[in-house]
């Protein structure tokens, strides 16, 4: 309830003084922060379990402030699986009080997975890049996404094993309409970001590989598209090799 109130304005400032006292006192009291899991019965990973997660996540680090990230993660790591673990740390971000420590755990998560050579597709769904339909409209401030980025081109630095696309895996999981949809908003409200770019242009070219017709990559791309893309399109019309310089 007191999670749950913080994120109206008119209770926020009561139900953040009362959260600070409720952990005062447990901090006062020494309870364990394993307690104090326990008794949120956070083991459950559901919608209803992310305010007590984002509390928790709070106390944990005002109780040990000297343990760091590390510390804290391995507690995290004994708890849940990669998979939940990684859900409710994305939740956590979309809480202000929570986001910057939720981000730093992820981040060390994700160093975590490249020790112990996690391939990038799973990390992929671990992230929720396969759920972007349910909500997360904009493709280019996702953080997941520039996490997911970075992760594969360490994993690909760190071993043999062939680079994974994000493109490819995007298509994996979506349709060519929605994926479409989401590439083109991505880069025209980014188009100063040269992975956006990239991003649209290994779609084109992949459509172009399939034999997609040129009315095909227009429609898909959209009016706004096809100027970048013209050149592109006019070689595939003509049967010659496609390559744009980016």
């Amino acid at each position: 309830m007191i999670e749950a109130a913080k994120h109206k304005p008119e209770t926020k400032r009561i139900a953040m003084d009362l959260q600070a006292e409720q952990m005062a006192e447990w901090k006062l009291a020494e309870i364990d922060p394993g307690l104090v899991f326990d008794m949120f019965r956070l083991n459950v990973v559901d919608q209803l379990s992310q305010p007590a997660f984002n509390i928790w996540l709070r106390y944990a680090r005002e109780y040990n402030p000297g343990g760091g990230i590390t510390t804290l993660l391995e507690t995290l790591k004994h708890r849940y699986t990669d998979a939940d673990l990684s859900r409710l740390l994305i939740a956590a971000k979309q809480d202000e009080f929570t986001f910057d420590l939720a981000l730093d755990l992820q981040i060390a998560l994700a160093n975590l997975w490249l020790v112990r050579r996690v391939r990038p597709e799973y990390v992929f769904e671990w992230l929720g890049l396969h759920r972007l339909h349910r909500g997360v409209r904009n493709l280019y401030k996702n953080v997941e996404v520039r996490t997911w980025k970075e992760y594969a081109k360490g994993f690909r630095h760190e071993t043999e094993l062939g680079h994974m696309e994000l493109i490819d895996l995007l298509r994996h999981y979506y349709k060519d309409k929605k994926l479409s949809s989401l590439v083109v908003k991505a880069h025209h409200k980014s188009p100063q970001y040269d992975w956006t770019v990239r991003l649209m242009h290994d779609l084109v070219v992949r459509w172009i590989g399939e034999g997609k017709s040129v009315a095909y990559v227009r429609e898909k791309v959209g009016v706004a598209g096809v100027f970048k893309y013209d050149r592109m399109l006019l070689e595939l019309a003509n049967g010659s090799p496609v390559e744009l310089k980016l």
